[in-house]
């Protein structure tokens, strides 16, 4: 059984927010996140990078 979900993680109160890019930047520090994962929140932070701009 393979679970999702989707959260807009811009809707959160901000100590939530920061505390999940805390854990994000965390496994991706430390190589334990999927070259996937990787990879989507590379596109989704240069997507939100070029939309701030």
């Amino acid at each position: 059984m393979k679970l999702v979900a989707k959260v807009d993680i811009q809707a959160l109160p901000a100590p939530i927010h920061e505390a999940f890019f805390d854990y994000i930047q965390t496994f991706w520090e430390h190589g334990e996140l999927d070259p996937q994962i990787k990879e989507l929140i590379r596109m989704r932070s240069a997507i939100l990078a070029d939309c701030k701009q």
